[in-house]
C-alpha cells in the first residue's frame, strides 16, 4: 500500500462540488447526483456519467434495514492515458449524524483493487465490488475521484441496490452428540485463492489425521470434495487408503485448470452437504463466493440464499466449521459469513489466538492470515469422544 499513499492523500483532500440533482428512482431510495447525471436505471441498477474529476452520488434509503449494492462497471474516455492512473470511491454512511463505515467483501481475486478504510482504489473493475452496511443508515455518499485530477468522461453503474428490511434469522450451530460413528465432509476450495505451499500444508494435516491411530477414525465416513465454479472432485469412503489417496490428489492438483480459476462457488459445496447430511461439514476457503447456480454472482447477490442453505443444513443436525484465510479481517464484512454460522453467537478464533489445544467441536469459525497456520489446528479433536463428553457434562 505504500505506493498508493500519495494517491490516497490526493483523493482524500478533494472537495465536493455544489450542484445537486435529485430524483426518486426506486421505492427504496432517493438518489442525488453532484457533478454527475443519470444515464439510465432499471430495477436495482443505475448508470450515471460525469465529465468532472470528482463527483458524488448520495443514496437515501426510504426503508429501514441493511443497505447493500455493488460498484458494477466503470469506463472512461480520454485521448491521454497517464501512467499509474488510479480511480477511487470513498463511501461514507450516516445515521443520526454519526458516521457508519461500510463493509467490503473484496479478496485477492480482485486485480489492482485496494481497500483503505472506507475507500476503494482501483485501476479497472473486472468484477462488481460488493458493499454492505451491516447496520441501518439514513444516507450514503459515494465520492468518486482519480489520482491525477483529470476531467475524464466517466461512466459508472451501481448494481444490486437494495435494502434488506429483515435479515434471515440464523439457526444455532448444532453440537455433534455421537463422535464414534459419524460422517465428516470436508469441502476445500480448489481455485487459485489457495497456493501450492498452502495446499501442501492442508494436505499434510488432513493426511496426519487419517493416518493417526485414533480408534474413532476407523468408524468415520469421510467425504472430501474440491470446488471451484462447481464440484470438481468428490470421494466418500470409510477406507483410510482411499481417503489418503483423495488428499494426495488434492495436493497434486495445484497446476490444474481448476487451480488457475478464480471462480469460487460456496453454494455448490453447501448443496452437497444438504444432500449428504454429514454430522460435521468443514468449509476451507480463502475467497468470497463469486459464483452460483446462475453463473457469476457477487457475495451480496448470494447473501440471503447462503444463509438460508446453511439454516437448512443445520436443521438437519449438521455442525458447520468454517476455516478461512483472510476473509474475516480483510473483507471486514461479517454479516454473510457470521449469518451462515450462528450470527452474533458465532464462536470465532482468529490469528494469534489459534493454537493446537483448541477443541474444534466448540468453534464455528477459524480465521487465519494464511493457510500455513493450518498446521496449528488439532484436527483429531473432531473425532475424540472424551472432549465432547466433557463438553456435554457426560461422565
Amino acid at each position: 500500500m505504500s505506493i498508493l499513499r500519495p494517491i490516497l492523500s490526493a483523493l482524500l483532500c478533494m472537495t465536493i462540488a455544489t450542484s445537486i440533482f435529485a430524483k426518486d428512482l426506486f421505492d427504496e431510495f432517493t438518489v442525488q447526483f453532484d457533478n454527475a447525471q443519470l444515464s439510465q436505471f432499471t430495477g436495482g441498477s443505475l448508470e450515471f456519467e460525469s465529465y468532472a474529476h470528482e463527483f458524488s452520488v448520495k443514496l437515501e434509503p426510504n426503508l429501514e434495514g441493511q443497505v447493500m449494492f455493488s460498484i458494477g462497471r466503470h469506463r472512461y474516455r480520454s485521448t491521454i492515458v497517464p501512467k499509474d492512473l488510479y480511480f477511487g470511491v470513498r463511501i461514507s454512511g450516516y445515521y443520526g449524524g454519526e458516521v457508519v463505515n461500510p463493509s467490503f467483501t473484496i479478496d485477492d481475486s480482485y486485480r489492482n483493487v485496494f481497500v483503505d478504510s472506507n475507500m476503494i482504489i482501483f485501476q479497472t473493475i473486472d468484477f462488481p465490488l460488493p458493499v454492505l452496511f451491516d447496520s441501518g443508515v439514513d444516507s450514503i455518499i459515494l465520492h468518486f475521484s482519480n489520482s491525477h485530477g483529470f476531467n475524464f468522461h466517466q461512466y459508472y453503474t451501481i448494481d444490486e441496490l437494495q435494502v434488506l428490511e429483515t435479515s434471515t434469522p440464523s439457526l444455532s450451530n448444532p453440537l455433534v452428540l455421537d463422535c464414534e460413528k459419524q460422517s465428516i465432509m470436508i469441502a476445500i476450495q480448489g481455485s487459485n485463492g489457495i497456493d501450492k505451499n498452502e495446499r501442501k500444508t492442508i494436505s499434510k494435516e488432513l493426511s496426519g489425521l487419517f493416518k493417526s491411530t485414533h480408534d474413532p477414525a476407523d468408524s468415520n465416513v469421510v467425504s472430501i470434495l474440491q470446488f471451484g465454479k462447481d464440484i470438481e472432485q468428490y470421494a466418500s469412503t470409510q477406507d483410510k487408503k482411499e481417503i489418503l489417496s483423495t488428499i494426495k490428489d488434492y495436493k497434486k492438483s495445484g497446476k490444474t485448470t481448476l487451480a488457475k480459476s478464480k471462480n469460487t462457488n460456496w453454494e455448490a459445496a453447501l448443496d452437497e452437504a444438504l444432500l449428504q447430511q454429514p454430522d460435521i461439514f468443514i468449509l476451507v476457503t480463502s475467497s468470497w463466493s463469486n459464483y452460483n447456480s446462475t453463473g457469476r454472482a457477487t457475495i451480496n447477490a448470494q447473501h440471503a440464499n447462503l444463509i438460508k442453505k446453511c439454516n437448512e443444513i443445520k436443521a438437519n443436525g449438521t455442525r458447520l466449521l468454517f476455516i478461512t484465510s483472510g476473509l474475516y479481517e480483510q473483507g471486514r464484512s461479517n454479516s454473510t459469513l457470521l449469518g451462515m454460522l450462528s450470527a452474533a453467537d458465532t464462536k470465532s478464533v482468529t490469528d494469534d489466538a489459534i493454537h493446537s489445544g483448541m477443541d474444534l467441536r466448540s468453534v464455528d469459525l477459524v480465521s487465519m492470515k494464511g493457510f500455513e497456520d493450518f498446521r496449528l489446528l488439532d484436527l483429531s479433536s473432531l473425532i475424540q469422544c472424551k472432549v465432547q463428553a466433557e463438553l456435554l457434562g457426560v461422565n
